[in-house]
């Protein structure tokens, strides 16, 4: 990617944020489960389909919260 900025967008909505990902960001980050993860980048590659993109082009990456604790 030289001499290019990449675009990071993070949102996790499923109406505008991965239309918007699929048109223009080079990654997506989202809070997320496994599950979730899935299905939002199943929503992402039906976004870039219509809009005409591949969707290896996007890089998605994930966060999750994790607690490490002595009890419940």
């Amino acid at each position: 990617m030289t001499g290019k900025v990449a675009i990071l967008i993070g949102a996790g909505g499923e109406k505008r944020s991965p239309k918007t990902v699929a048109k223009y960001a080079d990654k997506w980050n989202i809070w997320s489960t496994p599950e979730v993860f899935r299905h939002k980048r199943a929503v992402l590659e039906r976004w870039c389909d219509e809009v005409g993109r591949d969707h290896d082009e996007i890089s998605l990456t994930t966060q999750g919260l994790v607690v490490i604790s002595t009890d419940e």
